[in-house]
């Protein structure tokens, strides 16, 4: 291929994607309203990947090395920072270190994706380790792009794509004083989650809203009743314990703790081929299950409207 000078970025971006086999997708989201902070010792580096991100219509900033970056988290609220590994000064895991020592909440909670061109083994750990949240290779996969800007962008800030249109726009909530006053009036799904340990689920997925909801998207849509009905029909201990341990995981990621309990009583009771004990506390069981997948619906269903 070719490419003129002046460069024009878009060419550039075009280029990029055939000579470094970059898969294209097609975006599910914009955020217009999302900050990122890009930090990255290499220019030819941060003019690729601002590129990549200029598709999302993200705000992007950019630094040069973690101490730079630091300083201008003091400033700026951002919503997700890509951090490289390698940097001259003060590198990204030392830099994450000092980010997560920082004493104000929004420092835990902040996003940080890791940058690195080295995905070995055991990386991923050593990212985690320091306190970052994610890590995405180089050079960059778009879907992979993608997908963790989906994951990490809050989806309050996230702008749907569907067949090329966008469903809203975020602003219009500043601007529309019905749907201001409508996203007041709304209520936050984790206030309609009676009963279940937010403290607990949130944690699970690493102090991130937008992740914990996919988690609860998620429970919902495996309803597992069907299945300790059918082994309880047959008498079958050994499946009925595996359909029980299997509620019990799903219940305790969310912090569902009462109804994970209970769970993790009946599939022991199944391990040890008790029916008796199943018979006697299935239906508690079952009910207390079934009202935790009603209620996660009904909240679900209540935030999306």
């Amino acid at each position: 291929g070719f490419i003129v000078k002046p460069i024009d970025m878009r060419a550039l971006k075009s280029v990029l994607l055939t000579v470094l086999n970059l898969e294209c997708t097609n975006k599910s989201f914009v955020a217009p309203d999302a900050k990122i902070l890009l930090v990255d010792d290499n220019p030819m580096n941060i003019r690729i990947e601002k590129e990549l991100l200029s598709d999302f219509q993200f705000h992007v900033d950019c630094a040069v090395n973690g101490a730079e970056a630091i300083e201008m988290l003091k400033n700026v609220r951002y919503d997700l920072v890509f951090m490289d590994y390698m940097m001259p000064i003060m590198d990204g895991v030392d830099a994450t270190k000092a980010i997560r020592a920082m004493d104000d909440p929004y420092y835990q909670a902040l996003p940080i994706v890791a940058l690195t061109a080295n995905a070995i083994k055991g990386v991923e750990r050593q990212f985690k380790e320091a306190g970052m949240n994610d890590y995405i290779s180089k050079p960059i996969h778009m879907k992979q792009l993608s997908d963790i800007l989906e994951k990490w962008i809050p989806i309050a800030k996230q702008v749907r794509i569907m067949d090329g249109k966008e469903i809203a726009a975020p602003r219009s909530y500043f601007t529309n004083p019905m749907l201001k006053k409508e996203a007041e009036e709304k209520k936050d799904i984790l206030d309609l989650l009676k009963g279940i340990s937010i403290e607990d689920g949130l944690r699970n997925c690493g102090g991130n809203k937008n992740a914990y909801i996919r988690v609860l998207n998620t429970f919902a849509a495996s309803n597992l009743l069907a299945g300790l009905e059918e082994y309880l029909q047959k008498e079958d201990a050994a499946n009925y314990s595996v359909i029980a341990h299997s509620i019990k995981g799903a219940c305790r990621n969310i912090g569902a703790m009462e109804v994970g309990d209970i769970a993790y009583d009946m599939e022991l009771a199944g391990q040890n081929n008790d029916m008796d004990y199943i018979k006697e506390n299935h239906e508690e069981f079952a009910q207390a299950y079934g009202d935790t997948l009603r209620l996660i619906t009904k909240a679900l269903i209540e935030h999306q409207n």
